[in-house]
């Protein structure tokens, strides 16, 4: 879609740039330093390190209910992802390298 701006009306894109908020290029700018802070190698404590994956598995968890709740098929949507999510993380560590 963008390429299709680009080739087709490319004066377009300069008055996306200067309609754009300023918020978006301040929420941009932030991104960036989020990302490039990320090259910089750091230790955090287990109890850190597991708080992401586990928030992220409970709004998956959660958009399943929401999704699923109103036709009654919780348990099948529920189990079924459990099962794809405990198959991934036996074949992820079936997979890993032994340790040196």
């Amino acid at each position: 879609m963008l390429a299709n701006l680009l080739i087709q009306q490319p004066q377009m894109l300069g008055a996306i740039i200067q309609n754009t908020p300023y918020w978006v290029w301040a929420l941009l700018a932030g991104l960036i330093a989020l990302g490039a802070s990320q090259l910089v190698g750091r230790n955090v404590s287990l109890a850190r390190a597991t708080a992401m994956p586990l928030a992220m598995t409970g709004l998956s968890v959660y958009g399943l209910v929401s999704a699923f709740g109103s036709a009654g098929q919780v348990g099948t949507s529920v189990g079924a992802w459990l099962v794809a999510a405990c198959a991934i993380a036996g074949l992820a560590l079936w997979l890993q390298p032994a340790a040196p």
